[in-house]
C-alpha cells in the first residue's frame, strides 16, 4: 500500500513501473486464493468431525446422508 501511494503522489512514469504493479497484484491474489483455500480446508475437516459424530450419537444415518446429498453441491458423498 505504502509503494503504491508513494509511486502516485511522485508521479512516477517509469517503464518497470507497470511490472512491479502487476507482480504485487500477483502476490496479493496468490494470498486470497491460499487464504480461501485453507478455509475451505478447515470446513471440510469441521463437516467430517460433526458426520463422525450423528454416526456415534444416531445408530439410523440414513436421514443425515439424505440431507447431506441433498444439500451437496459437487462430488458424491464418503
Amino acid at each position: 500500500m505504502l509503494f503504491l501511494t508513494t509511486t502516485i503522489l511522485l508521479y512516477i512514469r517509469e517503464s518497470w513501473l507497470p511490472a512491479a504493479i502487476s507482480t504485487l497484484g500477483t502476490v496479493v491474489n496468490g494470498m486470497a486464493i491460499k487464504w480461501v483455500l485453507d478455509r475451505r480446508g478447515e470446513a471440510v475437516r469441521e463437516e467430517e468431525e460433526a458426520y463422525r459424530e450423528v454416526v456415534s450419537i444416531c445408530q439410523d444415518v440414513r436421514e443425515a446422508n439424505a440431507l447431506r446429498a441433498r444439500v451437496k453441491l459437487f462430488g458424491t458423498i464418503r
